[in-house]
Order: structure tokens, then sequence, then C-alpha cells
């Protein structure tokens, strides 16, 4: 380090230092990269299967503007009874609550600005935002520190947030700050389709105590794991760094199979017992070649640790940093694809983001298309070309419908809550999405198919990146490319 450098780096610790002891608040100017970091204390009750916690956020004001309030998005409100939107349609309430409707909520007791009482308030569309009021305007390039007392009632549900069966899936569960864009906050009312979630990379420590001795599934790292002083619970600690979300998955029924590679360790959590069981070593492997070959296609893995877990969902899959949830229920051969898929998001969402809430197909299309790419380059081109089959009949049996069904004028760019059904997001989201990336990979070749994806990855990395950026990452390398991907989103592409 550079004499001048360290000394700018001692000048900024000693403001840091005059302004905490000389005010008793957190406002300083941005360091260590200018990234916000969560620091959440969390105990879990199971019997009244109730999450309470503190949650203290160092703010880093990176929107260019002053801000007067910071907004957090609080999903478990979605689950309260009477909640205008639920995260469940009507005819899938059976699938969703199989031992019947239960209900779970967020409550906020307090919250601290710069180490004061706050004012704030439960607002949003659906009682789904926090606004958290500054005691003094918060400049752009400056720190707040704000802490947040709560308790989280768990759900009896088959979602991806919920218990049941001994396992507790907890998945956007705690106050996340919303992303600041154009201006405004940017809310995520908790919709009943695709991941109606958006949140920028942060930093997270996470101190976990539970009353029962659960195994868990986890993103960031495992920084310590003791059983308490009763020996009935256990103590976690957890570490994240440049993660987009923190999430668990807990349960006394899993067991863990290990695979190592290059500094990389995958952990796959299957249920004792179950029949997933049998092939948890070959699910491991499997999980382990995909996180190896798509950190040598597109970019390296920048993270120790990746979990997948075989839990209770009503979907497929789902990704969270560092962690996949995989539905126990499907047949091992659909889990193969399931377990890919989810691996290719720790790429697409995950190291680069994007907006998930108008441009879904960014990720999800180019997620299916990287998992047909990896069964067609390590050995199973049947399986890739059997994949891709499945898409292409259905995206042509939807086009040869849709007008049948009221859906006129479709694209594949809609807000998420503009669509009609779940089949029309699925269709449009994941099948088009996916033939739209095969062509550009037909179209522009592998070559420069490879070359733009690692530009667009290399780019964005640990950001939220637009569709303009995905699109001009491909035409830098072929100038055709932007009509794929006009030709393909308007629907304009027939077969």
């Amino acid at each position: 380090m550079k004499k001048k450098e360290k000394n700018k780096k001692i000048l900024l610790i000693l403001i840091l230092i005059f302004t905490v002891f000389a005010t008793g608040a957190i406002a300083v100017f941005a360091i260590d990269g200018g990234r916000t970091k969560y620091d959440l204390t969390l105990r879990l009750d199971s019997e009244a299967m109730t999450l309470y916690a503190t949650e203290t956020v160092t703010y880093v004001n990176q929107t260019g503007d002053t801000l007067k309030e910071l907004r957090f998005n609080l999903y478990p409100n979605a689950f309260r009874e009477n909640a205008k939107i639920k995260p469940y349609y009507e005819s899938g309430i059976a699938d969703a609550y199989p031992a019947g409707i239960d209900y779970g909520f967020i409550e906020i007791e307090s919250v601290k600005t710069g180490g004061r009482d706050a004012g704030f308030e439960i607002g949003g569309e659906d009682k789904n935002i926090l606004i958290a009021v500054f005691g003094s305007p918060l400049l752009n390039k400056r720190a707040e520190g704000i802490e947040i007392v709560f308790s989280v009632k768990i759900p009896q549900t088959n979602l991806r947030f919920g218990y049941y069966d001994g396992i507790v899936n907890l998945t956007n569960f705690f106050p996340i700050a919303c992303v600041y864009a154009d201006g405004g906050f940017v809310e995520c009312p908790y919709l009943p389709l695709g991941d109606p979630f958006l949140s920028e990379d942060a930093d997270y420590k996470v101190d976990l105590k539970t009353d029962k001795p659960y195994v868990a599934a986890h993103s960031g790292n495992l920084a310590s794991e003791k059983s308490d002083e009763g020996g009935r619970g256990k103590l976690f600690k957890f570490e994240g760094k440049r993660i987009r979300d923190f999430a668990l998955c807990l349960s006394e029924k899993f067991g863990i199979e290990t695979k190592k590679n290059k500094g990389k360790t995958v952990k796959y959590y299957y249920i004792k017992g179950n029949a997933g069981e049998y092939n948890a070593e070959k699910k491991a492997a499997l999980a382990l070649s995909a996180l190896t070959f798509f950190g040598e296609y597109f970019i390296a893995y920048p993270y120790k640790t990746f979990c997948a877990v075989e839990t209770y969902l009503t979907a497929g899959g789902m990704e969270y940093p560092n962690l996949v949830l995989i539905n126990q229920g499907l047949r091992e051969e659909d889990k193969e694809s399931v377990i890919v898929h989810e691996t290719a998001h720790q790429w697409w969402y995950g190291i680069v983001g994007n907006d998930n809430l108008n441009y879904a197909w960014t990720d999800e299309g180019l997620t299916e298309f990287s998992t047909e790419l990896y069964f067609g380059k390590n050995g199973r081109v049947l399986k890739a070309a059997q994949y891709y089959q499945y898409n292409y009949t259905a995206a042509k049996r939807f086009d040869e419908i849709a007008e049948g069904i009221g859906i006129k004028n479709a694209t594949m760019e809609k807000p998420l809550k503009e669509y009609l059904s779940e089949y029309e997001y699925v269709i449009g989201v994941y099948s088009r999405g996916h033939l739209l990336f095969h062509d550009l990979y037909r179209t522009v070749g592998e070559k420069n198919f490879q070359k733009a994806l690692r530009h667009y990855a290399k780019k964005n990395k640990y950001r939220i990146a637009s569709k303009g950026g995905l699109v001009g990452a491909f035409e830098k390398y072929d100038g055709g490319a932007g009509r794929v991907f006009d030709e393909w989103i308007s629907f304009q592409k027939v077969f």
C-alpha cells in the first residue's frame, strides 16, 4: 500500500471514530468499498415457530441523492391474514397449505437511526414496506446505522418461506433495503409468480440461536457451530460478503453429502429416510460439476461455499446466494435439471443481478440455456436436446393458442403484475427466454457467445445489470445480435 493511500485510510478511520464519539450517531464517509452491511441476531422459538431478531444495517448511500428516509421490503407480511397480495394463487392453495391455511407476518417493535429512536411507519401497497426516517438527511456517499428490532411468525406452508414436516425455510424473512433507482425506492410486493424480489449486494454477519439441534443449509459461510449450554439447541455464526440476500433452511432430519474441488465446497442436504437420500452423493457430485463448469465457462465463482438442499416447495426449485432449494418431491431425473438450473442462477441473479420485476427473462432464459449448455458439454447430449425440445414445444403450443385464451400482443417484457397467468409467465420468461439464447448461440457462434457472456458478467459483477447491458454485450461481438433479441422479445419470431 502506498504511503499516501495508507494516510488517507487512517484519516477516514479517524473521521469515523470522531463522528461516533462526538455525536453518538453513525454518519460517515463510505469506506471498505462502500457496501451496505447487515448484522442479524436471531433466536428461533420452534414451539411458537417465531423468530425474534435484532437487525443492524449500516446503510451506505450510493444513490446520488440526499435521503430523508430509507425503505425496507417486509416480505413476510404477504403471509398475514387478510393480505391483499398473496404469494400464491387461490387455485394452488391446497398445494401451498396441505395442513390447512396458516398465517405468518413480521412485526416491527422499534427502529433507531444514528443510535436514536426514529419515526417509522408500515406502508406500501399492502403493508409490505417499512419506512424509517433519518434524524437528519443522509448525504450521498455517507452511511447511517439503522437498528430494527422485530419478530417473525413463520407460517406452516410448502411455499419458499415457511415450515412443514420438520423443515424450516427461512427465506425473504428480514427487512431488506429497497433498491433505489430513477429517483425513488423500488418496492416489491410479494406476487404469486416469479421471483418478485430485488436487492443490492451487501455484507452479512448472522448469529442464530435455535432451541433444537438443527442442521443448517445457508447462504454465506458457516463461521462456527456449537451446541448451546443446555445441549438442546445450537449456536450458529454465518458470514457472507457481496451477496444479495441471506437465507437458511433448517431441520433435524438433514444429512449432508460434501464434495470439494479447487477450494470450493459443495454441500448437498438430503432428508434422511427420504427416497432422495440414496442418490445424495451423485447429486452432490452433479452440483459440484455444474459449479465448476460454469465457473470456467463464464467467470469464476467468487465464494467458498455452495449449498443445495432438498426441502418442501410448490415450485421445482428456488435460488438464493450460495444456497438453492430443491423440491424434495421431484423425480430423481427431474432433480438433475433443477440442480443445474439453480446452480446457474448463482451467476444469473447472484453474481450478476437483474431486474426480476420487469425483465425476468434476462436471468431465467439465460439460466435455462445454461442448463442445456451444461448437459451438452458434459456428455449428456440427449438430455440437452430433450431440455431444449421441451421449451420449444411449450412455446410453439402457446403461440398457437395465445389469442384463443385472451392473450394479445404477447411480449416477453411485462412487469410481473401484468401477466394474466403463471402459464403466460413461464412461456414468455423461461421457454422463449431459453429459445432466444439458443438462437443467439447459433447465430453469433460459440466463441462470440462465450466472449459476450464473459464481458457481460465481468462488467456487471455484483451489480444489477440492465437489459441494455446484456444486449450491448452481444452486439459488441456481433452486430446482428440485437435483431435476435428484438424478434424473440416481441414475439415476431414464429414457429
